[in-house]
């Protein structure tokens, strides 16, 4: 057996212990509770009409729907009124209870339990005032109350001290009244959970079919606050017609868990159904028997067929929300049974369990809705994880391609270069050469001829160089650099210079082929100067243009009073 497949057993059978423990500890402390009362007088025969009734008494009501009375009278005697504080301790009656002494009424259940379901049962404590009770037979007289369900019941009856009988009824009460309400609160907040979930993922329909499930079960369960909410009241015997919605969804419920898909059909079913009870029951027919004879059978036929699906999927793949679900399932019917019998009247003593046990699904519920958002948060993570895996193995593949798209473009641009150079060479150093050479042939030589055109090639290829040798830049280095080559050396054969460039606009983006182009037409322009003209002054100004470009002015001021010679 795998490591995680030993953790699931471990789990699984942890819960089950619990699940057990839960129900074991309940009677284990009701033992203890009942070892402590034996002290009391149990009264277990009661007069009903014109007999006697063995207690506890189980009956079930013919007629319409309503609420049904019955009265028991049990008779006990007391030594010493005057002295005594006696309790009398009801275990069990169902729903309503009201207890006379002597024709006095002493206790009615509706003034301090407001929570009674429709077919509840609770436990009471009442006081006997001596004043009330007489020296020698006493007698009390029973009203039980039932309704809307025709069935009754009620337990045998404790007389003595106030000791001897309130940790018993202590432990019941808790049990059997303070846990439900708790309960309730669980199912309303697992109710409305999964039906806003259904609301906002509709896919999950697992969720529509619990959110079905635990809405019907609050909502039978909702007539349990009849006596604080007085509308409610009425109609509590229609809680009958909201039992297909429960046995429904906890088929798709438990279907679903098993990893099976429900067709959505059986929510009309359930809802034709719930309309056929409503019918019948607002006709006249008891909810008690349409619940005996219809509703009971189809709700253990939907069990049944839960259990099934569960038992499978136990097998399959024994996840713990499936097993502890089914486990649950299980016990609540243990118990539910155990409280029919104690009903029947086949138990003469013990604890309602059908309300304790519903803690056990509804542990396996609240453990499946943190594994479902669990996975659902894996699922997100996993694909986060795959996402980023994607794009990290993408983001290596474009900087592969955009390593490749460089070299590519340095090549190109290399190509290009030579290919500007070579052009540069031809137009500028190559003319010269070949008017050099073309010269050399005249007989005789142009000896000064040449050695001027030679040294035209000789500064055109240097600010080839020199406009090569940078990247893309400022006019104003360009500029720099021709007067470096071409203007600063006329200042050794006596002309004055006269340079200003104060008035051009920052310029940063310039081309080398354009800065090029401006140093060959400023050299044009010298050397026209000196060719065609007796240089003495030389004037190169630059400033904006009307056209918003930039003009360089290249000048022979030598004639100051003629005014300029060449420009």
């Amino acid at each position: 057996m795998k490591y995680g497949q030993r953790i699931r057993v471990l789990v699984i059978s942890g819960w089950c212990f619990l699940a057990l423990c839960l129900v074991a500890g309940s009677y284990f402390v009701f033992i203890d509770a009942f070892a402590k009362s034996q002290g009391a007088l149990t009264v277990t025969e009661a007069k009903y009409d014109d007999g006697v009734r063995t207690l506890p008494a189980a009956w079930r009501e013919r007629g319409g729907p309503g609420m049904f009375r019955r009265s028991f009278t049990v008779d006990f005697t007391v030594d010493d009124p005057s002295g005594a504080e006696l309790f009398l301790h009801v275990p069990f009656f169902e729903q309503r209870l009201e207890l006379k002494l002597n024709g006095s009424k002493i206790y009615d259940s509706a003034q301090i339990r407001p929570w009674v379901g429709p077919i509840s049962s609770l436990t009471a404590l009442a006081y006997l005032p001596p004043p009330e009770l007489i020296e020698g037979e006493n007698s009390i007289e029973m009203i039980v109350m039932n309704g809307p369900a025709p069935v009754g019941a009620i337990s045998p009856v404790l007389i003595g001290t106030k000791r001897q009988l309130e940790r018993l009824y202590l432990v019941r009460r808790y049990l059997n009244e303070t846990i439900p309400p708790i309960i309730f609160g669980l199912e309303v907040f697992v109710a409305f959970a999964s039906l806003i979930v259904f609301a906002l993922r509709p896919q999950d329909k697992i969720f529509g079919w619990l959110g079905m499930l635990m809405a019907a079960v609050t909502a039978i369960a909702f007539f349990g606050l009849s006596n604080l909410i007085p509308l409610v009241k009425p109609y509590a015997r229609y809680a009958t017609a909201i039992v297909p919605f429960g046995g429904i969804g906890l088929f798709g419920f438990a279907r679903m868990l098993s990893g099976r898909e429900v067709s959505a059909r059986w929510f009309p079913v359930s809802i034709a159904l719930s309309i056929l009870l409503f019918l019948g029951i607002y006709l006249g027919i008891s909810p008690g028997f349409l619940g005996f004879y219809a509703v009971i059978p189809a709700l253990a036929l939907c069990i049944a067929a839960s259990l099934f699906y569960l038992a499978n999927a136990t097998l399959r793949d024994p996840r713990l929300e499936v097993v502890l679900f089914s486990i649950g399932l299980l016990i609540v019917a243990a118990g539910t049974l155990n409280d029919l019998m104690m009903r029947s009247g086949y138990f003469s003593n013990g604890i309602f369990l059908a309300q304790i046990t519903r803690v056990v699904p509804l542990t396996a519920i609240a453990i499946f809705i943190v594994r479902h958002q669990s996975s659902i948060a894996d699922a997100l993570d996993a694909s986060a994880t795959t996402l980023k895996e994607t794009l990290l193995e993408k983001e290596n593949e474009l900087h592969q391609y955009y390593q490749a798209q460089h070299e590519m473009d340095q090549a190109k641009t290399l190509v290009e270069e030579r290919l500007r150079i070579t052009a540069d060479l031809h137009d500028g150093v190559a003319g010269h050469l070949a008017t050099i050479a073309a010269l050399s042939e005249q007989t005789p030589p142009q000896t000064e001829t040449i050695r001027q055109t030679s040294r035209n090639a000789l500064l055109d290829l240097r600010m080839i160089i020199d406009a090569l040798s940078v990247p893309n830049g400022d006019l104003m280095f360009y500029l720099g650099l021709f007067r470096d080559r071409c203007v600063d050396p006329l200042a050794a054969l006596g002309v004055e210079i006269n340079w200003s460039m104060t008035k051009l606009p920052e310029t940063d983006t310039v081309s080398r082929e354009s800065a090029l182009n401006v140093m060959r037409i400023l050299q044009e322009a010298v050397n026209n100067a000196l060719r065609h003209g007796d240089l003495k002054k030389l004037s190169i100004v630059g400033k904006p243009s009307e056209d918003g470009g930039i003009e360089i002015s290249v000048v022979n001021t030598s004639g100051e009073k003629d005014g300029p010679e060449d420009h």
